[in-house]
């Protein structure tokens, strides 16, 4: 749309130019006089009609015809004239492609850097959180480990159950042992039995994942077993 806006306005400039060139010939063939245009401008307005010419007065001669070879070379003038203001529109519009580009590329730049910045903040975070998660599970780790077995229990009951699973997944199996031996209502028992259940699942997974590849050998130890009798 641009463009065709640039060409109308091309063609806008070539007309009145080309307008401008006429009324400058016919004045310097003196087919066009001021007194002619202010007659013409009269008969416009209204103001008097056209006064025919005396057929006394003589008729005014007609004006040199222009020769050949000037209007070849006029034409040759305003082609050439059209050519260059054709070029320069060209570089114009190559001039503003090619900052476009630049623009763009520039943009693009930026953009890839925040991108990169953003990455590198997200993972920073990332791993301050794990950092954060794994020392308040050693700490919350040592003190289940320390306090009285039926008060870890109840501390237990109260976490979510996967929370409970990964903590006494890191004890010692006697020390985990222990709580579960507190387990005595309804309740307490249905919770060791799905904790229980949990640990078996996490135990075989880890048994898979070594059986796989290296990545699993690391894992080692074996859950608590559950308590017999109630």
């Amino acid at each position: 749309m641009k463009r065709f806006y640039q060409i109308v306005s091309l063609i806008a400039v070539i007309q009145l130019l080309a307008t401008s060139g006429l009324i400058g010939y016919m004045f310097a063939t003196k087919r066009l006089t001021a007194e002619r245009v202010d007659a013409i401008a009269r008969v416009i307005q209204g103001e008097t009609a056209a006064v025919e010419t005396p057929a006394s007065r003589p008729a005014v001669e007609p004006g040199k015809p222009e020769s050949a070879t000037s209007q070849i070379a006029r034409t040759q003038a305003q082609e050439e004239w059209l050519a260059l203001m054709v070029e320069r529109q060209g570089r114009e519009l190559q001039d503003r492609a090619r900052l476009n580009e630049t623009i763009r590329l520039d943009v693009m730049r930026k953009l890839e850097e925040i991108d990169r910045r953003e990455k590198a903040l997200a993972e920073q975070q990332k791993k301050l959180q794990e950092e954060q998660f794994q020392d308040g599970f050693a700490r919350e780790l040592e003190l289940m480990t320390a306090i009285e077995p039926t008060r870890a229990r109840k501390l237990l009951m109260m976490r979510k159950e996967p929370d409970a699973v990964r903590l006494l997944m890191s004890m010692d199996s006697a020390r985990a042992k222990k709580i579960f031996d507190t387990c005595k209502t309804a309740e307490e028992m249905e919770w060791a039995g799905r904790i229980l259940d949990q640990l078996h699942k996490l135990n075989n997974e880890r048994a898979d994942s070594a059986r796989s590849g290296p990545s699993g050998a690391e894992a080692s130890g074996s859950s608590p077993t559950a308590p017999k009798g109630g």
